[in-house]
């Protein structure tokens, strides 16, 4: 007979492998599945391309009807606000939403210049970042680029949200003045450099209502989830479909309140920056 060990460490070592071996051997059965699986998906539309083109036209499609109520929407509540303020009168929603759809190509196409200069600019950042990694690959040129990184990240982070309020009142000026995308950008920045305390405080002012409206909502969220998990579990004792229905709708009104406050917000938001903007622009006629 065989000697056996004198304690059973070593074969209980041996009969601990058997489960990792199961469970090494589930996963590669599971992602052997998963790909099998993804190559059929990807083997039928390489067959039927042109499902794949309708799913991607529709896509498209989808994507700028939303962009175009999006825009008809802002341009009109841009109006709304400007013509109450002037007029004491409001315009209503559908005679905003019907100015509003003149302006809807100039507030794309400043969204995509300014996206495009922003994008270019980090690009430009990122390749000073790594150029002396490109000039001298060694470890010594990795730190010098990060420490570049780390000393242009500052002025990066100023300039864009030097930027952010260009975007803001320059939308104004498109909508209220009908003044060209580049017109407008230049406009605003003579606007700003002139006004710069000014637009400091607005910007600040702005991102304090915004950390205390963030602070609300998630102490909102916070608490409807509590309640909403012992609502759920008070349900669940007496039938475990009575639980998922309740959690459900009580999920849904959480989630509906959470769309209209931020609706509400963004909307203060919008008629916040109008009314800077007009406030900013008497300023720079009137100077002296």
């Amino acid at each position: 007979m065989p000697a056996t060990p004198a304690s059973g460490d070593q074969s209980a070592s041996i009969f601990n492998l058997f489960p990792k071996i199961h469970a090494a051997s589930d996963a590669a059965i599971t992602n052997a599945q998963y790909k099998e699986e993804m190559q059929k998906v990807a083997t039928y539309f390489a067959d039927n391309i042109w499902i794949a083109a309708l799913i991607i036209i529709f896509m498209i499609a989808i994507g700028l009807l939303i962009a175009y109520i999006s825009y008809s929407a802002k341009a009109g509540l841009i109006l709304s606000v400007k013509n109450i303020e002037a007029t004491k009168k409001e315009l209503g929603f559908k005679k905003a939403y019907h100015e509003g759809r003149d302006y809807v190509w100039k507030l794309f196409g400043q969204d995509v210049v300014v996206g495009l200069i922003i994008g270019f600019a980090f690009a430009l950042l990122a390749l000073l970042c790594f150029l002396p990694w490109i000039i001298s690959p060694t470890d010594s040129s990795i730190l010098y680029g990060i420490l570049l990184g780390v000393i242009l990240i500052l002025p990066a982070i100023v300039a864009t949200i030097y930027i952010g309020i260009l975007l803001k009142t320059a939308s104004r000026a498109i909508v209220i003045d009908k003044m060209g995308i580049f017109d407008s950008i230049a406009h605003c920045h003579k606007i700003a450099r002139n006004n710069l305390g000014n637009v400091i405080v607005l910007w600040l002012i702005q991102v304090g209502i915004s950390l205390a409206v963030s602070l609300i909502l998630m102490l909102f969220v916070f608490f409807i989830v509590i309640i909403m998990v012992l609502a759920g579990a008070i349900s669940a004792l007496a039938s475990p479909i009575l639980g998922a229905i309740v959690i459900t709708v009580l999920l849904a009104a959480m989630v509906a309140a959470m769309l209209f406050a931020l609706g509400v917000f963004n909307t203060f938001l919008s008629s916040y920056w109008t009314l800077a903007y007009r406030a900013l622009d008497y300023l720079a006629h009137n100077k002296k």
